[in-house]
């Protein structure tokens, strides 16, 4: 079985992949589209899609401050297609799926305290 390349799994990618879908960006408008926890882990992850071939990137001023735009390659949209099917699921059942792993969570700390106790 062939191995994904880590980028790709990276929880931030889809969001990247649909707002760049919808036309370029700069990176400040990125940050808060993408909603990512850094600026520095969301110029990582532009970095390692630009190597893949899966978005462009240009400067539009060097500055500083640099002014860069962002925009999806063919392979980007080709990517984004068929990350978008996991995007809609996600906003679909996101409660459900974070309830059940709080429940499993409450469960195992259970579990354990049960065991200390038994100790």
């Amino acid at each position: 079985m062939a191995q994904v390349p880590s980028v790709f799994t990276n929880r931030m990618v889809p969001r990247i992949l649909f707002e760049l879908s919808k036309g370029p960006l700069r990176f400040n408008s990125l940050q808060r589209a993408a909603d990512a926890p850094s600026a520095r882990m969301l110029s990582q992850t532009l970095k390692k899609l630009e190597a893949h071939g899966i978005l462009t990137r240009r400067v539009l001023n060097p500055g500083p401050p640099a002014h860069t735009l962002y925009e999806l390659s063919e392979l980007g949209f080709e990517l984004q297609k068929s990350t978008g099917g996991l995007l809609d699921f996600w906003n679909k059942n996101q409660s459900e799926i974070q309830q059940r792993h709080f429940v499993a969570g409450e469960a195992a700390r259970a579990a354990q305290i049960q065991a200390d106790a038994n100790a």
